[in-house]
């Protein structure tokens, strides 16, 4: 059976020497590998169309579906596409997380539509999403006929995932630039898993780059994708479930993402630590009729 392969660099790895120890490497060949850096989901998606009429039932396809608000923005001026220019977090305007769902729904579809496809041609397929089960949560409010129940989340490994705790604030500051970025770092599986280890463990897990994992990290994410994949009971709560309470609330809870928040690599970072400062020291407004802890 041939493997199907797609996502970012959460994928693909973000260095040469990443790459040996990446989640999927366990996969016998033959590897059909389409991720790169910073790939959006509408290109997955795009690239998995291409691929789809030659494909059959000896294939699986897994997919880590990147952020979802990496977005084409131009197509170029020329006859291809120019499919690199993707918005990021830091060029959202107020209101970002209302911004954000547009988007989010993107990906949802994405995933909808391969599922559907994978099923009519009997393919075996799995999903890992790098944007927090919480985002669904929020998006499904606002809709009157919730037609994400029809995704498999039997073949997602972390969604469903155990609630996060938010930071109580107003409802000015939730709409907020600074506080999306902030959610952002403290929502993103990547970071919550490395974090959440270096903790349990006494061992950093986070890259140089305190963005992706190092490759201790990545050895860590491989078994516990693996485990999965054998079992899909073993999803991402099972093994929340398995680590001491301080080391867990790195999945459940905002703040500790906010402490001592590392400022000289990380680029979404550096907009957060002033931010944070001022939240986790009562600065800010609260408004106790608006506590978000979804």
């Amino acid at each position: 059976m041939s493997t199907y392969i797609d996502g970012c660099s959460y994928t693909v790895g973000q260095s040469p020497e990443c790459r040996p120890h990446m989640w999927w490497q366990s996969f016998p060949e033959p590897k059909t590998m389409l991720a790169y850096a910073a790939k959006s989901n509408d290109l997955i998606m795009r690239d998995f169309l291409q691929h789809y009429r030659m494909m059959d039932s000896s294939e699986r396809v897994i997919i880590f579906w990147s952020h979802s608000e990496r977005h084409i923005t131009s197509i170029g001026n020329g006859d291809r596409p120019d499919w690199t220019k993707n918005l990021s977090p830091s060029d959202y305007p107020q209101n970002a997380h209302k911004t954000f769902n547009k988007y989010f729904e993107n990906t949802l579809e994405y995933m909808l539509m391969v599922q559907e496809l994978c099923k009519a041609k009997n393919i075996e397929y799995y999903f890992m999403c790098n944007d927090h089960y919480i985002k669904l949560e929020r998006y499904r409010k606002t809709l009157k006929n919730d037609w994400t129940l029809l995704l498999d989340f039997k073949r997602i490994f972390n969604w469903p995932a155990p609630t996060v705790k938010l930071l109580d604030v107003s409802q000015e500051i939730f709409n907020s630039h600074d506080y999306f970025l902030a959610e952002w770092v403290a929502t993103s599986l990547v970071q919550q898993f490395g974090k959440a280890l270096t903790e349990a463990t006494g061992e950093d897990h986070i890259h140089r780059d305190r963005k992706h994992l190092n490759i201790a990290g990545l050895e860590a994410f491989r078994i516990m994708f693996e485990a999965w994949f054998e079992d899909s009971n073993k999803d991402l709560t099972y093994y929340i479930n398995t680590l001491d309470n301080k080391s867990s609330k790195y999945f459940t809870e905002m703040e500790p993402h906010l402490i001592n928040v590392t400022t000289d690599i990380h680029w979404i970072e550096y907009n957060i630590a002033e931010f944070a400062d001022k939240v986790l020291s009562g600065d800010t407004k609260k408004n106790v009729d608006f506590i978000y802890e979804q």
